[in-house]
C-alpha cells in the first residue's frame, strides 16, 4: 500500500499543470472516505460501510508505475501482454499479508478482490458500484483541484444514490448532479489528460518501456513492473544504454513535437469510421514501428532515438463515461435513456467521440530542421493514407493546416 505514495495519480500531467503531482495513495484515501460516506448516507449497516471503505482503500493497490501509461502503451493481456491493474489488485489482496490481515478481522479477501475487479459492473454488486462512483467523484475533484482547472461538481452528489437490493440506483432528483460529473470528466479528458504535451511524454515513456520489455523478456517484465514505483522505473530505464537518452530527455522535458494531429471531423466523418483502422494497441505499435523503420533509413539523427512516435485514441476512449451514463435510475431506465437526461447525455457522448484523434510526434532536432520535417511529413501522410483509406487531397489539405 505504501508503494502508492510514489506513484503519481496523473503521471505526466504535472509537466503542463505543475500542481498535479498528487499520488495514488492520497486518491485511495479519498475514495475510501467518499465510499464510506455514500454508504452511510444511504443508511447501510456498519459492516457494509466498512467493506466499502476497505474496497475504496485497496482499489488501486495493483497499480503499475505510471498506471495507465503502462496499460496503454504495452499490449493488453488479451493480446498476450500484461494484466490490468484491477487483476493485479486481486492478486495483491488475496496473495499477500493484506489478505491475512482481512481474514483476521473476519473479512473474506476474495470478496474484496471481486468488488475491486468488477467495480461499476453487475458482478461487483452494490459495494463495487459505490466504490466506482466514489472513484470517479474523488479523481474528478482532486485532479481538477491540483491541475487548477475549473469544473463544477455538485456537492449534493453524495446524496443522490440509494440501494435497491444488491444494486446502486440513482434518485431521479440526482440526474443533474451526475450529468454535471460527466461533463466535468469530459473537460478534464479534453484539456488535461489528453493535452498534447502530456501525450507526447506518455509516448516517449511507452517506447522506452517496450524497448526495456523486449530486452529483458516479457516474463521478467511481468514480474518486475508491478512492484516498481514511478521513481524506480525511471531510474531503471536511465541505467540502460538503450533507453537512457530518451528518458533523460523526458526528465528534462525535451518532449517530442507535434507533426500532425488529425480529428475525424476534419474529414467530415464520425470517429467510429476511423476506429476500425486501429482496433487495438498492437495495431498502433505496428504502425509506429513501420514508420520508424522506414524513416530511419532516410533521416539520420545523432542520438539514435526514434524519429517519430504515434499516439492514437483507442476505441475505449470513446467509452470513457459509459458506466456513469448507464447508471440505473429509480424510474427503471438507465441514465442515458432517461427522458430528462437523454439529450444532455447524448450530447456529451458525441463530444467524447470528438476526443478521438491521431497524433504523430517528431524528434525535437528533426522538428527544428524544416527540410527534414517536410520530408518526414510526406512519408507519414503516405502511410496514413494507406491506413485510414481517406482521400489524398483531404489528408494533405489537413496536414498543411496542422504542420506545427
Amino acid at each position: 500500500m505504501q508503494r502508492l505514495r510514489e506513484i503519481k495519480q496523473c503521471a505526466f500531467v504535472d509537466l503542463v499543470y505543475p500542481g498535479a503531482s498528487h499520488t495514488r495513495f492520497v486518491h485511495s484515501l479519498g475514495v475510501a472516505y467518499i465510499a464510506g460516506e455514500l454508504a452511510r448516507i444511504m443508511g447501510l449497516d456498519r459492516n457494509t460501510i466498512l467493506l466499502a471503505q476497505i474496497t475504496g482503500l485497496l482499489h488501486d493497490i495493483g497499480s503499475y508505475p505510471f498506471v495507465h501509461i503502462i496499460e496503454e502503451q504495452l499490449i493488453r493481456q488479451e493480446e498476450g501482454g500484461l494484466p490490468t491493474h484491477e487483476e493485479l489488485a486481486e492478486q495483491a489482496i488475496c496473495g499477500s499479508e493484506i489478505g491475512a490481515c482481512l481474514e483476521e478481522r473476519g473479512i473474506d479477501p476474495i470478496n474484496i478482490a471481486n468488488y475491486v475487479r468488477f467495480m461499476g459492473k453487475a458482478e461487483g454488486g452494490l459495494i463495487g458500484s459505490i466504490v466506482y462512483c466514489a472513484d470517479k467523484i474523488d479523481s474528478t475533484m482532486r485532479d481538477a483541484l491540483f491541475a487548477h482547472v475549473k469544473v463544477e461538481v455538485d456537492p449534493y452528489l453524495l446524496h443522490v444514490f440509494k440501494a435497491q437490493g444488491n444494486r446502486l440506483v440513482l434518485r431521479k432528483k440526482g440526474i443533474p448532479a451526475v450529468c454535471g460529473l460527466i461533463r466535468a470528466r469530459f473537460r478534464l479528458t479534453q484539456t488535461v489528460y489528453r493535452h498534447h504535451c502530456v501525450r507526447s511524454a506518455c509516448c516517449m515513456l511507452g517506447y522506452a518501456i517496450r524497448t526495456y520489455e523486449a530486452e529483458i523478456g516479457h516474463d521478467i517484465a511481468l514480474n518486475r513492473l508491478p512492484t516498481m514505483t514511478d521513481y524506480e522505473l525511471i531510474n531503471t530505464l536511465l541505467a540502460r544504454e538503450s533507453t537512457k537518452t530518451l528518458i533523460a530527455a523526458l526528465k528534462r522535458r525535451r518532449l517530442y513535437k507535434r507533426l500532425i494531429e488529425i480529428f475525424p471531423h476534419d474529414f467530415g466523418v464520425a470517429a467510429t469510421r476511423l476506429v476500425p483502422c486501429f482496433p487495438s494497441r498492437r495495431h498502433v505499435i505496428d504502425f509506429e514501428n513501420q514508420l520508424i523503420e522506414e524513416l530511419q533509413t532516410r533521416v539520420k539523427n545523432t542520438d539514435g532515438l526514434p524519429p517519430v512516435l504515434v499516439d492514437v485514441t483507442l476505441a475505449e476512449a470513446l467509452r470513457m463515461p459509459e458506466r456513469l451514463m448507464h447508471l440505473e435510475v429509480e424510474t427503471g431506465q438507465t441514465l442515458i435513456n432517461e427522458p430528462t437526461a437523454r439529450r444532455i447525455i447524448w450530447a456529451i457522448r458525441d463530444a467524447y467521440a470528438q476526443v478521438y484523434n491521431i497524433r504523430v510526434y517528431i524528434h525535437p532536432d528533426l522538428y527544428a530542421n524544416e527540410e527534414k520535417k517536410i520530408q518526414i511529413r510526406d512519408v507519414v501522410i503516405s502511410r496514413l493514407l494507406e491506413k485510414l483509406r481517406v482521400s489524398e487531397d483531404s489528408l494533405k489539405r489537413i496536414a498543411d493546416m496542422i504542420l506545427y
